[in-house]
This record gives C-alpha cells, structure tokens and sequence, in this order.
C-alpha cells in the first residue's frame, strides 16, 4: 500500500536529476529549500520561453512577422519588450541582447506554428499520478498528428547532450510516459530545439513501451528514496568525491551556489515549515501574511567541503 506521504509528494525531471548527481545540493535547494541564485542564462532562456509563448497569439501575429522579417533587433516594439525584460532581471547587456534575439530568430525558424500538425496550448501543465509515484512539469509546445504526438523543448544551455543524456533523457523519458497517457491514441516523440546552435538544433529521441514501463519502476524506487530522505542522507552521494565534481566548481568562474556561506530569508507557515525562500528580505516581506513568520537563518556551506575549505579549483 502506498502510504499517503508518497502519494502527495511530486517529482519532476529536474529534481531527479539534481538527486542523482549530488546529494548534498538536492538537499540544500530541495529538502532544506535553502534559496540559489538563478543564472543568466537561466534568465535568458525563461525570457525566449515568455516570447514563444506571446507570439503564438493572434493578436501578436504583426509582431511574429516583424520578427521574422527584420529581426527582434529591428522591430521597435519587440526590442524595447526585450530590453525591458532582461533588465528587470539586472542582465541587460548587448551581448545578453543580440544572444536572446538570435535564440528567438532561431526558434521562429523552425515551423514555429507547426504545419500538418494540431498545435496544442504552450507550456501545457501536467500532474500525473502513477500510483508509486507522482511526476509534475510543463511542456513547452506539444503537437498532435494522425498517429503521433511531438513533444517539443527549447533549450538555451551552452552544450547540447551527451551520452546518457542523450540516449535516455529522463526529461525526455517522462514527457513520453506522460504523452503515453494524456494522449493514448499517438506515439510520443520528444524533439529538444538546442536555440545556441544554428547548424544543427534538433534532437529527436522516442521511447519503446517496455522502456517506459521500466521508467515506472525506476520512479517508484527515486520517489521512495526522497519521501524518506533526511538530514543524515545529505552526505550520501556527493558530487565531490565522483566523477560528477564539476557540479561543484566548472570553468574560470562557475561554482555550485551552496558552496559559499551566506545568510538568507525564510517564510514559515504555523507549523514551522518553509514556505519559500529569498536571500532577499524585502521579497519576503510582500508575500508575507499573517499567518507567517519571516526568519533570518545563515547557510555555513557545502557539507562536503566542511574539512576542505581550500579547494583546488583546478584538481
């Protein structure tokens, strides 16, 4: 029997993932819910992901073809949107600029309002229950054919998959079982659009149904494994000590947002559970009710560099 705990608590790829590569930062972001800091390409791609979705109206059809025939660069109106969203953000910046146009241009390019195909409403949510396990996420665009169903997912990231991620996306694996079920008379196929490269932007992956099927008992295991998780788990399955340490420090400049100590906002409910978190007081404040209590607490660092504050970037 599935105990109710299980059954109200809800995965999605991203979680899954951030729990197989380290366990120390599932805990902080997730089981903690100690705040990170969105990155900037973070930032772009939910601003690309905005205006695929705004175009795709009727009303916004002059603007899709201003940006289609002149660029977003060119089009007064789509210019100006999108400097005013990088900016508030605090990533405006030319080079910021011309990247998100040129992720844009890309992305219309590419049969945008999906010829042959009924197009569905963008960022579809879902929130499905499989018994073992509940998975939750948006889908981008999905496009509904005779027999098929084409799961479409902007990308913005610097590199495009490899290995596993490639050959068994989880992302791509759960979108499938979920199409699976919202639309049993198509075969799911999941297209991801990687919008940095021009050349060759498309990658399609499709799943056999004793491949899905074996997800199912994979997600069960995961979601039973973080319905129990603890503090006690945080050092289980580190990043820094396997292959899979460059989620703690990768390139000149990047490092893992837990690896430093700061201090950060906390909202709890009566019960004294986080509600959300900010390492911005002011931002809590708006959201505060009566029925909260807003709480400084201070983050000391990764757990697993506790012993190794001088950490060889280069190692």
């Amino acid at each position: 029997m599935i105990n109710q705990s299980n059954k109200k608590f809800k995965l999605s790829a991203s979680r899954v993932k951030i729990y197989e590569g380290c366990s120390a930062l599932y805990s902080y972001k997730y089981f903690k819910k100690i705040p990170d800091e969105t990155n900037t390409g973070a930032k772009i791609g939910s601003i690309a992901h905005l205006i695929f979705e705004l175009l795709l109206k009727a009303r916004h059809k002059k603007r899709f073809n201003e940006a289609v025939v002149l660029g977003i660069n060119s089009s007064k109106v789509l210019s100006r949107f999108c400097r005013k969203q990088l900016a508030a953000v605090d990533i405006l910046t030319e080079d910021n600029f011309y990247l998100l146009s040129d992720m844009i241009g890309l992305g219309l390019s590419l049969d945008y309002f999906a010829d042959g195909g009924r197009l569905l409403d963008p960022e579809l949510e879902f929130d499905q229950d499989f018994g073992g396990f509940r998975v939750i996420g948006y889908i981008d665009r999905a496009i509904l054919y005779d027999k098929i169903v084409k799961i479409q997912d902007y990308k913005t990231g610097k590199k495009k998959f490899k290995g596993d991620d490639e050959e068994a996306n989880l992302q791509a694996m759960i979108y499938s079982l979920v199409a699976r079920r919202l639309w049993p008379n198509h075969s799911p196929k999941v297209e991801f659009i990687f919008l940095r490269f021009p050349k060759n932007p498309i990658m399609e992956v499709s799943f056999s149904d004793t491949e899905l099927d074996g997800l199912k008992y994979y997600l069960s295991d995961i979601q039973n494994k973080l319905v129990n998780f603890s503090d006690k788990d945080l050092l289980s399955n580190v990043a820094k000590d396997t292959d899979r340490k460059w989620m703690c420090f990768a390139g000149k400049t990047w490092k893992c947002p837990y690896l430093g100590k700061f201090d950060y906002y906390v909202l709890l409910d009566k019960e004294g559970k986080v509600v959300v978190s900010s390492k911005n007081q002011d931002e809590l404040l708006k959201k505060k009710d009566n029925n909260m209590t807003l709480e400084k607490r201070t983050h000391d660092g990764c757990a697993a560099h506790k012993n190794n504050e001088r950490v060889d970037w280069f190692d």
